[in-house]
């Protein structure tokens, strides 16, 4: 779940990332050419060019580049399933094309390659250090390869100053790596917290639906897991299967031996109605010495087997607090039925069966009458 949750917010970013690659671009487009009227109409464009090799240098073709690079992102963000991580590399790329593009085209704006931070700061909303170290290394590269373009252009009295503003700007790319490590360092420390809080508070909610001397549900946890149960029934037609157990002559046990042993009985129960849980079984402590267990996608046959394999292993059970004194539970199931209008009539039904049980001599499962056809 989480997983998904991740791949969603990756998703969101990218594409709200996308939108400001795309302004960007325009940006980029406009300024380039408010510069080359300004140059054209001052007569400052290099010896050798006219206005219209300028433009395809300088506009035309850098603009095609971005143009192409954002593109290809948009294309792949759309209409490809390749990974999302694929994706997140490939929209860094992205941005460390157009800033490229802008630094070798104007080589002579040493500043521009300062651009390359850019991505690399980028990276840090993808909370990936290995994201973040190839964003640097193809950042990295990118500066440098461009600054030695510049060095090889430049006339020999400026190298000096071209060599202190490499220095410069390397530490600037460094400076820009380390402060998006302490970010995403900041970022997972935070999500370690908030992982262990959200565990906690799940731990917690998952604690007050238990009983906490059967560590079985509880009676209003129960009470919900069947509104869900008869829910998820009728969505699918199939009919949920509810079985009320009573623990018989408890009350002589709790005189007899006192509560603690009586304590005792109600976990030992508890632990066979554990082993007998499954993905479409549900047990419960209902109150007291009763207990309820749900079946879905379960017929009442097969649920009324299962519940004499139960009571047969509970009266075979030996239990020393109490001497090895024999101990059973009567059993009523119901079964859902339409006519039923709430989660509390199933249970009457199946108490009403269970009340049989006890009247005809105890230890013994009963059907609901209202379910005898079923």
């Amino acid at each position: 779940m989480q997983y998904k949750d991740n791949k969603l917010l990756y998703e969101q970013f990218r594409r709200k990332i996308e939108a400001s690659a795309w302004i960007l671009l325009l940006l980029i487009f406009l300024l380039e050419s408010i510069i080359g009227i300004i140059w054209a109409c001052n007569g400052w464009i290099i010896e050798g060019d006219d206005p219209l090799s300028y433009s395809v240098k300088y506009i035309v073709l850098p603009t095609l580049v971005n143009l192409i690079a954002v593109s290809l992102y948009h294309y792949t963000e759309y209409h490809t399933g390749i990974s999302s991580s694929s994706k997140n590399a490939l929209l860094i790329m992205t941005f460390t094309i157009m800033c490229l593009t802008i630094a070798v085209v104007h080589n002579a704006v040493r500043i521009a390659s300062v651009s390359f931070v850019l991505p690399i700061f980028l990276s840090a909303i993808f909370a990936d250090f290995q994201v973040t170290r190839k964003a640097f290394f193809l950042n990295s590269c990118c500066y440098l390869s461009c600054m030695l373009l510049s060095y090889a252009l430049a006339q020999p009295q400026s190298r000096l100053f071209l060599i202190l503003d490499m220095i410069a700007g390397a530490i600037l790319m460094v400076a820009a790596y380390l402060i998006t490590r302490s970010i995403l360092q900041y970022e997972q420390k935070v999500r370690c917290r908030l992982i262990s809080y959200n565990e906690e508070q799940a731990l917690l909610i998952e604690r007050l639906r238990m009983d906490a001397l059967t560590m079985l549900y509880n009676h209003n946890a129960f009470y919900r897991i069947l509104e869900d149960a008869i829910e998820q029934g009728k969505a699918h037609d199939q009919k949920p299967v509810l079985a009320m157990l009573d623990i018989d002559n408890f009350k002589t046990i709790n005189d007899t031996y006192g509560h603690t042993c009586g304590d005792c009985v109600l976990r030992k129960l508890a632990a066979i109605m554990k082993e007998q849980e499954a993905d479409n079984i549900i047990s419960a402590r209902y109150g007291g010495e009763e207990f309820c267990i749900l079946f879905t996608d379960c017929s009442i046959k097969e649920a009324e087997q299962l519940m004499n394999i139960l009571r047969q292993s509970f009266e075979n059970l030996k239990i020393d607090e109490i001497n090895g004194h024999q101990v059973t539970f009567s059993a009523g199931l119901a079964v859902y039925e339409e006519a039923f209008d709430s989660p509390t009539a199933m249970i009457n039904a199946a108490d009403k069966a269970l009340y049989e049980a006890k009247r005809n001599g105890k230890n013994r499962v009963i059907v609901s009458r209202a379910n005898m056809h079923t």
